[in-house]
């Protein structure tokens, strides 16, 4: 689950919701998981991420897009 604040939360089955990955510069908006990584789109920033499983870590893949909703295939 992401939030307007840049922030992603992941659910386990056991327990609450955590805090995963943050200071992404706006909302995200599209995620898919896929390839051994989470990747997200930012609407607002026009940006696309790749998002590291184990540590919530990220590096941008994609920018310049004009407000990116949605991933429709893994890169």
């Amino acid at each position: 689950m992401a939030n307007s604040k840049g922030e992603l939360y992941r659910f386990r089955a056991d327990g609450p919701a955590e805090l995963f990955a943050a200071g992404f510069p706006k909302a995200l908006t599209g995620l898919l998981a896929g390839d051994g990584a989470l990747y997200a789109t930012s609407l607002h920033a026009g940006e696309v991420y790749r998002i590291a499983l184990d540590d919530g870590s990220y590096t941008v893949i994609a920018e310049g897009l004009d407000r990116p909703r949605t991933i429709d295939g893994v890169p």
